[in-house]
């Protein structure tokens, strides 16, 4: 089980492992570096690396399960972009039954643990500064 220990501006501490760039935490447990590249061809027009829908995709297709909760922690002041393509990609998502979850990621520590501790399929993308 996963347990997200702390979280501020440039980092993110994970079973007890300091971790200083954005993470995504796969349904099993595992916990890779965001794949930033798969969106950087939006970078120019939002100033900084977006999540886009091709970056979703990427996830969801690499985790082979059906997810129960996707839960994006947008920086520590909320500032990580979202595509337009990645917005309606969520709700489209929402709208077939996962449960979508986007907010600061100081503010989504409390909520991932706890569905990490139900065993909930869970796939978290962490951007851990602005």
């Amino acid at each position: 089980m996963v347990i997200i220990n702390d979280t501020g501006f440039g980092y993110v501490i994970v079973d007890g492992e300091k971790i200083e760039h954005d993470i995504v935490i796969l349904p099993n447990g595992k916990i890779i570096k965001r794949r930033k590249d798969i969106s950087a061809k939006y970078r120019n027009m939002y100033g900084h690396t977006p999540l886009s829908k091709d970056e979703l995709e990427y996830y969801l297709n690499s985790t082979g399960q059906n997810i129960e909760f996707i839960v994006i922690g947008t920086g520590q002041y909320g500032d990580l972009p979202l595509t337009p393509e990645a917005k309606n990609f969520l709700e489209e998502l929402k709208s077939r039954g996962t449960n979508v979850i986007i907010d600061k990621t100081p503010n989504i520590i409390g909520k991932l643990n706890e569905l990490y501790s139900k065993g909930a399929k869970t796939l978290s993308i962490i951007h851990v500064t602005c």
